[in-house]
C-alpha cells in the first residue's frame, strides 16, 4: 500500500446564490448599506438580474450583450 495520497484539486463551483451574495457584497463595500430594507432590495435586484442572465444564456444570447459596455459591444459585431 502506497504511503503518498495524491488528490486532484477540483474548481471552485458557484452557483446563483454565491454570486448574487458576492455582487451585494461587493455592493455594499462600494456604496454602503442604509437598513435591512435596503439590504433585501439590493440582494433582491442582484439575485434577480443573475437568474435572468442564466435564463437567457443558451437561448438568447444577443440578449447577453446588452448588459456589455458600448465600446466592447460594437467591437463584438
Amino acid at each position: 500500500m502506497a504511503n503518498d495520497v495524491s488528490v486532484k484539486p477540483t474548481p471552485i463551483q458557484r452557483n446563483e446564490l454565491d454570486v448574487a451574495m458576492e455582487l451585494t457584497q461587493f455592493h455594499f463595500k462600494r456604496f454602503g448599506v442604509d437598513n435591512a430594507e435596503h439590504m433585501k432590495q439590493i440582494f433582491t435586484e442582484y439575485y434577480s438580474l443573475v437568474q435572468y442572465l442564466e435564463l437567457i444564456r443558451f437561448n438568447e444570447i444577443d440578449k447577453l450583450k446588452e448588459f456589455l459596455p458600448e465600446d466592447i459591444r460594437k467591437a463584438l459585431e
